[in-house]
């Protein structure tokens, strides 16, 4: 097991590198918002604001199960092994720092079409959920923040 989490350690540090910082995305005015949406890391994944410190995030397949797994990591530090994508969804509590905490998500692995998913994140009794608007390619990173106020 430490063996694997090494390996995975290996690959997601790499994932966004230090100098990605989503804010900096939103910044470039040559892109419409629309635009800026679709394109790494964001592939349509927004933004999701909470008051507790601990969360719930629940990874689901949004469209056909066809075999995309993904694996994440959270504030830089790898947080899972791989992840299979189902419709019924795989749930995680993660422990959340003041102000923005980074949720990259690793494409793993395509089944068909792309790697396509939505996160929902459950904050105490309420929950909002962010989507992927355009599929990802397997290698990439979809990125948002979980903003704890």
């Amino acid at each position: 097991m430490a063996l694997v989490l090494q390996n995975l350690a290996g690959r997601l540090s790499s994932l966004l590198p230090s100098s990605v910082n989503l804010v900096d995305v939103e910044l470039n005015q040559s892109l419409s918002r629309t635009q800026m949406m679709k394109k790494s890391p964001r592939f349509g994944l927004e933004d999701i604001k909470v008051k507790e410190s601990t969360v719930k995030v629940i990874f689901r397949d949004n469209a056909a199960e066809d075999g995309d797994t993904i694996s994440f990591s959270l504030n830089r530090q790898p947080y899972s092994g791989t992840v299979y994508l189902t419709n019924a969804g795989t749930a995680f509590d993660l422990p959340l720092n003041p102000g923005a905490n980074l949720l990259a998500v690793y494409g793993a692995k395509d089944g068909v079409g792309g790697i396509t998913f939505e996160a929902v994140v459950v904050d105490g009794v309420k929950s909002n959920t962010t989507m992927t608007l355009v599929p990802f390619p397997e290698g990439e990173t979809a990125a948002f923040n979980i903003i704890r106020r």
